[in-house]
């Protein structure tokens, strides 16, 4: 099993998404501290293996299940229509 150990820019770039988005799946906890990156000191780096492509997708399918359902609440009272008074 071939390990590559990836800047957050190359790992971007692999998974075609913008370098953002690492950093919030990071922050999310989507992609996991010594399963899919490392970090020692200021340096941060990602591991890529069949495994760990794996489990992101995995990860991605249960998400996509849950994460896509949305609560729209109206708060706004009825709008008083238009003022001819001015």
């Amino acid at each position: 099993m071939a390990i590559d150990l990836l800047t957050p820019e190359e790992f971007a770039e692999r998974m075609k998404i913008g370098r953002s988005t690492v950093f919030d799946w990071v922050r999310k906890g989507v992609l996991v501290p010594g399963i899919h990156f490392f970090k020692q000191g200021r340096i941060l780096r990602f591991l890529w293996t069949d495994a760990v492509v794996a489990s992101l997708m995995e990860a991605t399918q249960r998400s996509d299940a849950t994460e896509n359902t949305v609560t729209i609440k109206n708060t706004k009272k009825a709008s008083p229509g238009l003022n001819w008074d001015y």
